[in-house]
């Protein structure tokens, strides 16, 4: 796999930096991908030679934050549809990708929600005092 290093202008980098910074992307990667995934949409990418919409299993790791082998575990379990499944270069569609990204967010989110809600009455002493407890 080859990687490709892209220069940016200094308005470019500033503003996927403040893209970044704001939290709407994790990294400048998702920033990128996401853009080319917009470009690839509108049919901007068809000149410049760059794969449809595929990225490796390794890329698609990097972009979900997880190992590689979790990601092949996903595909072989169907959570994300591969091309070329049980190859030794195994693609996915970065949109699907993204969108599993997403899902795994809300779940976080929603999880984070429900965690919070069954421990709202606790005494924050009382939660201490465990803590410290486990902690020994």
């Amino acid at each position: 796999m080859t990687t490709q290093h892209v220069t940016l202008g200094d308005d470019a980098r500033r503003f996927v930096e403040e893209l970044v910074a704001s939290g709407q992307f994790e990294d400048a990667a998702s920033v990128v991908d996401f853009a080319l995934l917009s470009l690839k949409r509108h049919g901007g990418l068809s000149d410049l030679g760059l794969p449809r919409d595929e990225i490796s299993a390794e890329r698609a790791a990097e972009i979900l934050g997880l190992s590689r082998s979790t990601v092949e575990q996903l595909i072989d379990e169907g959570d994300l549809a591969a091309h070329h499944p049980g190859a030794d270069c195994q693609t996915v569609r970065l949109a699907d990708v993204l969108a599993y990204r997403e899902e795994l967010r809300a779940r976080r989110n929603d999880f984070i929600t429900e965690s919070s809600a069954a421990y709202a009455d606790s005494d924050p002493a009382e939660v201490a005092a465990l803590l410290a407890e486990q902690r020994d």
